[in-house]
C-alpha cells in the first residue's frame, strides 16, 4: 500500500499527468522507500516506514495549508488520513510479528521441556 500511495503522490489520474513538485517528490519517494524497506523485514524497517507515514501526514497538512511546493492530488486531508492508516497498519503488523515470535518460543520451550522430562524418566 505504501508503494501504491507513493505512486499516487506523483501521478494525477484526472487529467493524467505527473506532479513533480518538490513536496510531492519527497512524499512519493519517502513512501516508496518505506514500502521497500518494510518488505525487507529488517530491524530498522519499522522506523523507516513510520517516518514515511509521518512524512505523508505532514505533506497532507502542508498541502491543506497551500504551502508552495506541495500539491498532493485529491483532497489534502485524505493524505493525512492515509498517513494515519499506514501507521495503524504498521502497529498491527509489528504486533502480529511479535505474537508469532512469542508463540514460536513458547512451542520450542514446551518441546524442550517435554524432551527433558522424557530423558529423566529413562534413567534409573
Amino acid at each position: 500500500m505504501m508503494c501504491m500511495m507513493g505512486v499516487f503522490a506523483l501521478v494525477r489520474v484526472q487529467p493524467f499527468g505527473l506532479l513533480l513538485f518538490p513536496g510531492n517528490l519527497v512524499v512519493g519517494i519517502g513512501l516508496l522507500l518505506g514500502g521497500l524497506v518494510l518488505s525487507a523485514n529488517r530491524s530498522f524497517s519499522l522506523a523507516v516506514a513510520t517516518g514515511a507515514a509521518i512524512l505523508t501526514m505532514v505533506g497532507g497538512l502542508l498541502t491543506f495549508g497551500k504551502v508552495r511546493g506541495f500539491e498532493l492530488p485529491g483532497y489534502p486531508l485524505i493524505w493525512l488520513v492515509v498517513g494515519l492508516y499506514i501507521e495503524m497498519r504498521l502497529v498491527m503488523h509489528v504486533q502480529s510479528q511479535r505474537r508469532q515470535a512469542l508463540a514460536k518460543k513458547r512451542t520450542e520451550s514446551e518441546q524442550h521441556k517435554d524432551k527433558l522430562m522424557s530423558d529423566g524418566e529413562d534413567q534409573p
